[in-house]
């Protein structure tokens, strides 16, 4: 489990460093990115990187609705989310390892990994707020379609109707948590449902 993997990994007790909440949060949006729809609807790559990013997706949305907490829960939603972080990059840690990376590969990729998730992390957030649907597309282009900047001016058709859908789908997400109260969140029994097409 999570939960031993990451005190091995941190070097922390688990008696000083215990957060059912985040691990079940953290879980949550490991089995949230993984579902097939999300790679058989949306034409998201089933690859490791495809799948890095479907879980930062993921993540991003519940980190986004932990932000949206009232005022007094604000200190226990912060701490949640760097809880929800810390588990995250344990886990990668311990995927490279069992991938075979050496200790200063991990290290180096972790760190690696670490930043293209914050960069993620903040313009999906941004989007979000904003209501930016442009802002939305061109971050899901760039990160799980792996496009650059030349790829956008000739700009797919296919992948673009995959995108809109996409794009309809994590608002639908999104604003599905936002109707969800601040304790169902905060308690880890924010219900999740799948990016869906239908």
């Amino acid at each position: 489990m999570l939960l031993k993997w990451r005190d091995k990994i941190l070097g922390q007790s688990r008696n000083s460093r215990e957060h059912p909440p985040a691990e079940r949060l953290y879980q949550l949006c490991l089995s949230h990115s993984r579902n097939p729809e999300l790679y058989a609807e949306y034409g998201v790559s089933d690859t490791l990187d495809g799948r890095f990013d479907s879980l930062c997706l993921s993540l991003a949305v519940v980190l986004h609705r932990l932000a949206q907490c009232k005022s007094e829960h604000k200190t226990q939603a912060a701490e949640q989310s760097q809880q929800v972080f810390d588990i995250f990059c344990a886990d990668m840690d311990l995927t490279l390892r069992e991938m075979g990376v050496g200790d200063l590969g991990v290290a180096k990729r972790v760190k690696k990994m670490s930043e293209a998730f914050l960069g993620r992390l903040s313009a999906y957030r941004s989007a979000l707020e904003m209501d930016d649907e442009p802002a939305l597309a061109d971050a899901l282009r760039r990160n799980l379609f792996r496009q650059d900047d030349a790829d956008t001016q000739m700009k797919d058709e296919k992948t673009e109707r995959e995108i809109a859908l996409l794009i309809k789908a994590i608002y639908a997400v999104s604003n599905d948590c936002a109707e969800q109260k601040d304790e169902a969140i905060l308690s880890a029994q924010l219900k999740l449902q799948p990016f869906s097409a239908a």
